[in-house]
């Protein structure tokens, strides 16, 4: 069988992405829910963002592929199905008696068999769009016409018959139990017919739970003693089909190729990652896949949230606010005031997530989505002061910008959330103008997150972005516009919430007096 990547169709990224990185984001938060784990996911894939378009478009097309109603069953049968073929050593240690452990393999391959072969059916037969996917099919398809699949279909259904015929008789007097070979053909149909309905009715009061049980657990292989004596027995009764189970399971020890491994692990990055987006579409999250553009086209969030904080809403039965962001070709800079607790880190940490998620090619939480590849992500995010360097936080700060100005581009994100708290208003302000114009000449999309109200116009061009209060100047509405910073909606939240209102302090005169 051959293989070819369908999360890698054009080479795979060399470098990783910072843990930093995905703590600022929150990135690490998203794969922990991941139904399976982000360990799971073949050459840690969602830590290895894409920067060339044409990869993107691939796994676009093959996530499009999965999603339609068809066809998503039948991959998450097939992944379970692999899934827990990987797990088949650990069951098959278990099983003390050799002839058990056999017939277990017997049993996943048949089961082997017939997904493989319902997979490829299905693959074959659906109008399948993405190029991923359609050489998937033709791998597959060549697989199961292979010499070593076709023996594998052949030997198993041969053993299976021969241990159907497997007839015998059991009888408990006392003590004793003895077992008796039973010819295949012992009963006629009429006979057979009439012997199941002696133990329908039989066993019609468990059936209809007239009696108490406790139904055995699926797929228990373990065996006490007396049926094992009696598996024993059937064995030198009929030695032939033991015998040839014996040898199949020796031959057949490792039935699956590692190439069909490897397609399962690339399908578990688009299946896991569909666990996790379509229920929460279902719940009125929306999701798309996003445009992508050329780095001066400019950019385009529709309706665009934070997922860690529409989680906790949905736990908590709230819809999540949305937001928006429309930049015109050649803006690039982005200066973000406004009150605290209004909203502002969850703004850049959902640009970030946005930039990120869109670089992995999986669907992005928003109605409408345009922007372009970034080379990398930089983040710089407050931290409390380092006790392994003993750098103050000033000086951190500063180590910390420096190093992202190093090595962004034009093509490169800076996401800056309220750097400089540690210094006074007036160096503050000085930095970050000097930070500001640095990535200015670089040509980067910034992001700047800050309490500097002046540096939302310290530059031509600048986008100056405010989060809102509401009309009584109290309440967070957490929505983030265009608009221009004049620091009175921060002096207003400051106003209210000390009681400094000219009505306020004029009450208070009148009462002192």
């Amino acid at each position: 069988m051959q293989y070819h990547s369908i999360l890698f169709p054009y080479g795979r990224p060399r470098e990783r992405v910072s843990d930093e990185l995905l703590r600022d984001l929150r990135i690490d938060s998203v794969l922990s829910m991941l139904s399976h784990g982000p360990d799971q996911l073949k050459y840690d894939t969602c830590y290895l963002p894409l920067t060339d378009k044409d990869s993107v478009l691939f796994r676009h097309a093959v996530f499009q592929d999965i999603m339609r109603s068809d066809l998503h069953p039948v991959f998450i049968g097939f992944q379970e199905l692999m899934d827990s073929l990987g797990f088949m050593e650990e069951t098959l240690k278990r099983l003390s008696m050799p002839v058990l452990r056999s017939r277990y393999l017997l049993n996943r391959m048949i089961e082997y068999k017939k997904h493989v072969l319902f997979l490829c059916d299905t693959l074959t037969r659906a109008p399948l769009q993405s190029e991923g996917l359609r050489q998937f099919a033709s791998d597959l398809a060549e697989y199961t016409r292979s010499d070593v699949f076709q023996a594998l279909c052949e030997d198993t259904d041969t053993l299976k018959k021969e241990l159907e015929e497997v007839t015998y008789t059991i009888t408990v007097r006392d003590n004793h139990i003895a077992v008796r070979k039973l010819p295949p053909d012992a009963f006629d149909e009429q006979e057979k017919t009439a012997f199941e309905k002696e133990i329908n009715v039989f066993f019609d009061k468990f059936i209809h739970g007239r009696a108490d049980f406790s139904p055995a657990t699926a797929q228990n292989w373990e065996m006490n003693p007396v049926e094992e004596e009696i598996l024993k027995a059937l064995m030198k009764l009929f030695p032939e089909p033991f015998s040839h189970l014996d040898t199949f399971y020796r031959k057949r020890e490792k039935f699956v190729p590692e190439e069909l491994v490897s397609y399962h692990q690339d399908l578990g990055f688009y299946t896991v990652w569909l666990e996790y987006i379509l229920p929460r579409q279902a719940d009125h999250m929306g999701f798309c896949f996003p445009m992508i553009t050329d780095r001066k086209d400019g950019i385009i969030a529709s309706n665009c949230f934070d997922l860690i904080l529409a989680d906790q809403k949905r736990k908590e039965g709230q819809q999540v606010i949305r937001n928006n962001l429309i930049l015109n070709p050649g803006e690039h800079i982005l200066v973000l005031t406004g009150p605290n607790q209004g909203g502002k880190t969850t703004y850049a940490r959902m640009l970030g997530q946005l930039f990120y998620l869109g670089s992995l090619g999986i669907p992005v939480p928003g109605t409408a989505v345009k922007f372009f590849l970034p080379d990398r992500i930089f983040t710089h995010f407050e931290r409390q002061e380092s006790q392994e360097t003993l750098n103050g936080k000033l000086k951190d700060d500063i180590l910390r910008i420096h190093d992202i100005l190093e090595h962004a581009s034009e093509n490169s994100l800076i996401l800056i959330n309220e750097m400089f708290s540690s210094t006074t208003l007036q160096d503050a302000a000085w930095l970050g103008k000097e930070i500001l114009s640095r990535i200015e000449k670089i040509g980067s999309l910034c992001l700047y997150v800050t309490f500097i109200n002046e540096l939302s116009s310290w530059l031509p061009g600048t986008v100056s972005l405010i989060s809102q209060i509401g009309e009584d100047r109290k309440e967070r509405t957490y929505q983030i516009v265009r608009d221009k910073s004049d620091g009175r909606a921060y002096a207003r939240t400051m106003v209210q919430k000390y009681a400094l209102t000219y009505e306020e302090i004029s009450e208070r005169i009148r009462s002192s007096t």
